[in-house]
Order: C-alpha cells, then structure tokens, then sequence
C-alpha cells in the first residue's frame, strides 16, 4: 500500500534522527554499499531506462519524437543512460563524494562582537530536503551521494529546485522528484540506493522519491 506524502517527510526525518550519531566514516561506507548496489542491478537500471526512452506515446518513442519536432535532442540526451561513459561517470561520482572530508561542523566566519560575546557561523545540517530537478535520472544518484554524506548541502545543488521542509528538525535526508519523463529510471535508482542503505547504518527512509505534483503540493503545505 502506497504511503501518504506526509508519512513520507515523516518518515525521512526519523531516518535522520536515527543517523545523528553516525561517523563520516560510517556514511562514507554507507557510499560504497550503495556504488555496489548499482553495479550490481545496472541492467535493471538500464531496462528501466528503456521505457523511459520508449515511454513518449504509444506510437513513437523518444527519437522518433525528436525527428518529428515534438522533442529536444538535449533533453533526450540527459535521459538516456545507457553510454558506458556516462554510467561510468554516475558511479565515479558516488565514490568522489564518499571520499570528501566531512563539511559539517566547519567553523566558516568568527567575529567578537563585544566583552565576552563572540559570534560564529558553523555549518551545519539544514533539514529534510525536497529536491525537484528535470529528466536526468542520474541526478538521483547525485543528490543522494551527497544528502547522505553530509548535511551542509546548500553550496553544491546550482541548478536544481532546493528546498527544506519546515516541519523538520536538522537533518539531510532527502525526497527527490524528476521529470516525469524518467520516472521509471528515477524510481529503480532509489530502490538500488535504498537496498543499499537498508545494510548499512543508515536507514532506506533516508532517500526516498516522489513521482506526482500532488505529492509535491502536499509536502510544501507542511509548516
């Protein structure tokens, strides 16, 4: 039974919570089970993404729709993953981000601003993120390395639609939306991502999607 969108920002919140006393190293590995996660289903990733690319109408599929005008070269570009270079570079992103220091906890600006009254700017985790981006299924991949890593977020998504939800605490779990488009590509990668998370220290709730407008309308009501 599927669950309520609410249930699902509730849901990925206590997964941060459960994880707040996790070590860098911890979600560190945490990158790698999910690397090898991927590794191991890319042909059902890749399956998926056929009907993604397939998907368009019941007569044409996504070049046929581009040869007739009625859909971007780029745009069908971005969706496809099937170049080994471009699959290569998802799963080499996973293992850069793993491998970066932790951002969190990083005294960035200090001022004394009178006796005894100093003031400090650390970074620090900013909630449950909601991130809304186009049709290009790697992005989940992308998003999640990072949510997962650490929870200063907010220097490294240029480009995509961020938001945090309000009734969250701290955190950097994150529920993902693509473009329809690539929905079946975008929900296969969080499965394989979440299959991964559910041997490490980190719970599944942790990265989870979302696929309607509906859903997204009902997050952004949360306060």
């Amino acid at each position: 039974m599927s669950r309520s969108a609410v249930d699902i920002a509730k849901s990925a919140r206590a997964a941060f919570e459960a994880s707040q006393l996790l070590t860098s190293e911890q979600r560190s590995n945490a990158l790698l089970a999910v690397r090898e996660e991927l590794e191991r289903c890319k042909e059902e990733v890749l399956e998926a993404n056929k009907k993604d690319m397939n998907g368009w109408s019941e007569l044409q599929a996504a070049q046929e729709q581009v040869a007739a005008g009625k859909l971007s070269a780029p745009l069908v570009k971005r969706l496809d993953l099937s170049s080994s270079e471009k699959w290569a570079s998802m799963l080499q992103g996973v293992t850069d981000v793993a491998n970066l220091p932790d951002p969190t906890n990083k005294v960035t600006y200090a001022t004394k601003l009178d006796d005894d009254l100093e003031l400090y700017r650390v970074t620090c985790p900013i909630g449950v993120l909601l991130v809304i981006f186009e049709a290009r299924p790697e992005v989940v991949v992308n998003i999640a390395s990072l949510a997962i890593k650490s929870g200063g977020l907010g220097g490294y998504f240029h480009g995509f639609t961020l938001m945090t939800l309000g009734f969250s605490l701290v955190g950097n779990a994150a529920i993902l939306k693509g473009g329809k488009e690539s929905s079946h590509s975008s929900k296969i990668l969080a499965e394989c991502i979440r299959n991964a998370l559910s041997r490490s220290n980190i719970s599944e709730d942790f990265i989870q999607v979302v696929q309607t407008r509906e859903e997204i309308s009902e997050l952004l009501e949360q306060d």
